[in-house]
């Protein structure tokens, strides 16, 4: 199937544009970027461990006892995706597809810059990193993401209710570039096993910028990556957008705690784990009072960029016996647009395991963090997740929304616990059963009958 999807795209790629022309009437349509990008992604998906020889499909056989799913690890799968990978980069760059960096001029400080280059990769409409975008309404996804500003700004027109988990907050690295339980310096070798207790945001570096000072909100919520604050609405961050031109003294505050404007109204419209996906929210949509919401429009990037890069550090990694300095090129041209020192010099610096990122095993762990943190909220943690054959935490945690004071809110709440007996299962979703009715050389996936 891989090789059929490959070939076909081999031979159309030629004859589609390098870029749209006519953008007004045309974006989204395939282009030869788009097109080498999904086959870099094809590739890669059949060279990851899911398919790659997993062992748990060893005995899974069609109608006639043939192997559905190669049975042998082939290490030149990797390679083969790192050559498309890489095909796809050259294509995208010469198409003029470049990572975002916001570069409007307004007067804002280099931290608020920062993070608007960060998450307007996303919103802003059709920039010049996405390389494939949808061009369906995003507007809803938006609705769901935003908080309410204040009791007066649209306190109904907003639902509010998507909650990233505690994990996902907790996944996002330290200022320092490298994950929370890692980091050496002395504020997190102090405060990480502190990290959920309530502490009084201090005046001091960019947080004027990032939270409301001289307020409470959880120890973990400071000294943290960009990719952190551009990412996730939390209790007491502030949010720079809706036609601000004052990132210090004019920004909205969110306050998340029980009975305040952006925490639980009523029995709907709030998020259950006390975080919402800042990210998807572009600065342009408008939160009036009055109930007014305007939702800025842009295009759900499908592939961009940075996902690209980030394949190509993967694949070429896993092709090798030891990182090479090309597979931490792709990866710091990510970290550096997020204000991130270089994985070799992060992890000397400031890691308690400094040499993680000489090794294949090490650089593997960092690549698929790097994943989750530059691509967080863009629907690639659930696939990413399956084909690396890595379990979903089974317990999924939040704060405690109903708590209306400090302490009671800083709680870390167990909302839902996953059946693990599941998790084999869904690897692979069931085929229809009319579909096996109807030809019966089908056979149903594994854990479905």
């Amino acid at each position: 199937v891989i090789n059929y999807v490959v070939e076909t795209i081999d031979e159309c790629i030629s004859d589609l544009p390098l870029s749209i022309v006519q953008e007004n009437l045309e974006l989204g349509r395939i282009t030869q970027p788009i097109a080498a990008a999904v086959k870099a992604q094809a590739l890669l998906f059949a060279a990851s461990p899911l398919m790659n020889g997993n062992p748990d499909y060893a005995n899974f056989v069609d109608g006639r006892g043939e192997h559905i799913f190669p049975t042998e690890y082939d290490a030149t799968k990797w390679k083969r995706a790192a050559d498309a990978a890489m095909e796809a980069i050259q294509i995208a760059e010469e198409a003029g597809h470049r990572l975002y960096t916001y570069e409007e001029y307004v007067n804002i400080s280099d931290a608020t810059r920062r993070i608007l280059s960060i998450k307007e990769a996303v919103t802003e409409r059709w920039n010049d990193e996405i390389i494939w975008g949808s061009t369906q309404d995003c507007n809803g996804l938006q609705t769901v993401s935003m908080p309410r500003l204040s009791a007066k700004k649209s306190p109904y027109a907003l639902n509010s209710v998507m909650g990233p988990t505690l994990d996902v907050a907790e996944q996002f690295y330290t200022s320092n570039g490298v994950p929370m339980s890692e980091d050496k310096t002395s504020f997190w070798a102090a405060n990480y096993g502190n990290r959920y207790k309530p502490i009084v945001i201090p005046d001091e570096g960019d947080n004027k910028h990032l939270m409301e000072v001289g307020q409470e909100t959880a120890t973990m919520h400071l000294n943290r990556e960009p990719r952190f604050y551009a990412n996730l609405f939390f209790d007491r961050c502030t949010w720079y957008g809706d036609g601000m031109t004052n990132d210090t003294t004019a920004l909205d505050k969110i306050h998340f705690r029980y009975h305040e404007y952006s925490g639980i109204m009523g029995i709907e419209k709030f998020t259950m784990t006390g975080y919402l996906p800042k990210k998807l929210c572009s600065m342009k949509s408008v939160v009036g009072e009055n109930n007014d919401w305007s939702p800025y429009r842009y295009a759900f990037p499908i592939i961009r960029l940075a996902d690209v890069y980030l394949m190509y550090a993967e694949a070429l990694n896993e092709s090798l016996d030891a990182p090479t300095e090309e597979v931490y090129e792709y990866v710091d041209r990510v970290r550096e647009r997020a204000g991130l020192e270089g994985v070799k010099d992060s992890w000397a610096k400031y890691s308690r395991y400094p040499n993680k990122p000489l090794a294949k095993d090490g650089m593997r762990e960092i690549i698929h963090q790097e994943r989750l943190n530059e691509l967080a909220f863009e629907g690639k943690r659930f696939w990413d997740y399956r084909r690396w054959k890595v379990e979903q935490p089974q317990i999924i945690r939040g704060w405690n929304v109903k708590g209306e004071t400090v302490k009671d809110f800083y709680q870390p709440t167990q909302l839902y616990t996953r059946p693990q007996k599941y998790y084999f299962r869904d690897y692979l979703w069931p085929i229809r059963t009319n579909s096996i009715q109807k030809n019966p050389n089908l056979v149903q996936n594994p854990g479905w009958n």
